[in-house]
Order: structure tokens, then C-alpha cells, then sequence
């Protein structure tokens, strides 16, 4: 999840430096906020130390992703980027969230060592 996240955020940074997403910086810091708060929760709470705590992050992560479809729905709305763009930017957003909600689930089912 984190790995994909990462790639996710990435994907995001690039649309968010092309027009006219460049020309509007407060829309582009949110664009960009969205997608990179999903990958650093997941980092921040690993470092955590315990599977609550890590499990209380993804959910911030899990939040974050919602949040970025928003964002990117928003982007579609006023054509800032293409169908084909949000459509793939959705769906792997879609994707980690997924899979964030199973490591959640696995994080409150695992007991700590």
C-alpha cells in the first residue's frame, strides 16, 4: 500500500504541474496535499510501535484517499484534467484504499509482540 501510495502521489504531483492546475497554486497544494498525507500516515504510523496506534494512521491515510477523490472529481468537474485521467487517478486511489482497509483491519485483529 505504501509503495502504491507513493506512485499514486507521484501520478497526482504530475497532473498537478500542468495547466491549469499550475496556474492556481492554492488548488494544486490541495491536490498534492491529499495524495501525499495518504503515503506519509502509512510511514508515520509503521513508526508508531504499536498496531493501534499504526491502525489509528491508516486511518488518516484511508481518509486522505477520500479526500483526493474529491479533489479529483472536483479537477473533472471544471476540466482540469481529462476523463481518462481522473478515471485512472480514481481507480488506483480506490485501489489503496482497498488495501489500507485491510491492513486496518489486520492491525485491530493483530495483537502487539
Amino acid at each position: 500500500a505504501y509503495h502504491r501510495a507513493i506512485a499514486l502521489a507521484a501520478e497526482v504531483a504530475t497532473i498537478a504541474r500542468t495547466p491549469p492546475y499550475e496556474d492556481q497554486p492554492n488548488r494544486r497544494s490541495q491536490l498534492e496535499r491529499a495524495a501525499e498525507s495518504i503515503y506519509a500516515n502509512i510511514a508515520e504510523g509503521s513508526a508508531s510501535g504499536r498496531n493501534r496506534n499504526y491502525a489509528r494512521f491508516v486511518q488518516y491515510a484511508i481518509a486522505s484517499s477520500s479526500e483526493l477523490e474529491g479533489h479529483l472529481a472536483f479537477a473533472l468537474r471544471i476540466r482540469a484534467i481529462t476523463a481518462e485521467a481522473h478515471t485512472a487517478l480514481s481507480e488506483e486511489t480506490i485501489e489503496v484504499r482497498k488495501m489500507l482497509i485491510g491492513l486496518k483491519k489486520h492491525l485491530l485483529r493483530t495483537p502487539d509482540e
